[in-house]
């Protein structure tokens, strides 16, 4: 049976600039997705937790084809994912039920050429006190935060 637009995940129903449209090659399947959301995890237990979301996150990526990268603050987790569109919807899914996370906010989603982020499953772009909830989820963009976090990422 076809996917109607109420059956989509929220990411999915929200229309994205493919690269067609814009004249660039885009690989076949590959999506990313950044989103925001509040973070959940007790304050006196995030360092450890954060650890632990890692250790699994690298895991699970590199065996889903994912790649991306993860940074936080005390009241916010912003991350930026890539991989096949099917290992997306699961990936989606799981962080929309995941108790550490609240407000899930996809800030953009769709089709791209190629893996900004394709040297790790899970880079840890690190902690930001200077990022808020509030200011992401007013409309502040965390790529770059999340590339030049990265960069420096060995793991």
């Amino acid at each position: 049976m076809p996917a109607t637009a109420d059956r989509l995940p929220a990411w999915r129903r929200r229309r994205w600039n493919t690269g067609e449209r814009i004249g660039m090659r885009v690989e076949e399947g590959l999506f990313r997705m950044v989103y925001v959301s509040r973070n959940a995890i007790p304050a006196a237990s995030q360092e450890a937790e954060i650890a632990r979301i890692l250790e699994v996150s690298r895991r699970n990526n590199q065996a889903a084809g994912i790649t991306g990268a993860l940074l936080y603050s005390a009241d916010s987790f912003a991350q930026a994912l890539e991989g096949p569109e099917a290992a997306m919807e699961a990936l989606y899914a799981r962080l929309s039920r995941d108790p550490r996370h609240a407000e899930v906010l996809v800030i953009s989603a769709g089709p791209v050429a190629a893996r900004q982020f394709s040297q790790w499953s899970m880079a840890f772009a690190g902690r930001h006190d200077g990022l808020s909830f509030a200011a992401l989820q007013g409309g502040l963009d965390p790529s770059a935060a999340l590339l030049a976090g990265a960069a420096g990422d060995p793991g």
